[in-house]
């Protein structure tokens, strides 16, 4: 089995990759989104690293440009990353206990309810050998094995969110900062319990294949509403593979519940959701374009 490990070419991942650099089955890659002008320059750096250990290469491209929001950059590279998996490989990234923390906070600053706290999990798929490390450790380990890295200029920008959260929580006391890993672990282990209940609830409130999913309006209307709003989470992650805010999900409960037969609520130019007397049909390819809307059939 592959371990792919994501090198970006900074601290944390130069860091992992030295610790792993005698690993036959490690294979380096980098993935260049190509927003910065320079960004090739990462690309070669970690070329080469690889190349000093003897270690395989892959680079993916994405050539996103500069005005790429930061999820149309981080789906770019997933994309990327599990794509070179085949059975059993996983991709391993240098996340460390510093960006649970960041992950936590932007994830409250959003407001996505509990499942902020769950973070950074998805162990089927993905390993991160660094997590129980903090930045200053990282750091200390660098110096200590005398490693050169990469400095990301877009770190140093106010433009992105996990920046302005990171600036905030420099004087963050350590015993903090623990506190919300450990919360973060527990509530992880909890998504999975939780996720476990839904999944046995799902065949109750309809059917799923490929493109559709017809749910029943009237067992949705019947669940406790935290049941329900999970419920809705897993079947709009499953057919349309997005996610939507608490906000977003909780007027789109109400919608499902209370909407007339012959309405239809459209997401965007690819998917719909039908409303019919008693079911809430998902479909992908809607015929008309446009945002979150409610509009007549017909």
């Amino acid at each position: 089995m592959k371990k792919i490990l994501a090198v970006s070419g900074g601290v944390d991942s130069v860091v992992m990759l030295h610790m792993m650099r005698e690993d036959p089955d490690v294979v380096v890659v980098h993935f260049d989104h190509g927003i910065r002008e320079n960004s090739h320059e990462d690309a070669e750096f970690v070329r080469k690293l690889a190349e000093s250990y003897g270690l395989p290469f892959e680079l993916g491209v994405g050539k996103l440009g500069p005005d790429v929001n930061e999820a149309g950059a981080r789906k770019a590279r997933w994309d990327f990353l599990f794509g070179l998996c085949g059975d059993g490989d996983k991709v391993h990234t240098a996340h460390h206990k510093d960006d649970v923390v960041e992950t936590v906070v932007i994830n409250c600053l959003r407001g996505t309810g509990w499942r902020g706290l769950a973070v950074l999990g998805d162990s089927e798929r993905i390993e991160r050998p660094l997590i129980n490390m903090s930045k200053a450790e990282i750091c200390r380990y660098a110096g200590e094995n005398e490693l050169h890295f990469r400095q990301d200029q877009t770190n140093n920008t106010e433009d992105y969110l996990r920046n302005r959260v990171r600036e905030k929580l420099r004087d963050t006391a350590q015993a903090q900062i623990e506190r919300v890993v450990e919360l973060a672990e527990k509530q992880n282990d909890l998504k999975v319990e939780i996720d476990g209940l839904i999944e046995g609830v799902l065949h109750k409130t309809g059917g799923v294949d490929e493109k559709s999913y017809r749910m029943k309006r009237k067992m949705m209307a019947s669940l406790p509403e935290e049941i329900a709003l999970e419920v809705l989470r897993k079947v709009v992650e499953r057919t349309m593979v997005r996610s939507l805010t608490r906000m977003q999900l909780n007027k789109l409960l109400s919608e499902i519940i209370t909407l007339q037969n012959g309405k239809r609520i459209s997401f965007g130019k690819e998917y719909f959701i039908e409303i019919t007397r008693e079911d809430a049909v998902f479909n992908k390819k809607a015929p008309q374009s446009g945002g979150w809307g409610v509009v007549k059939l017909g």
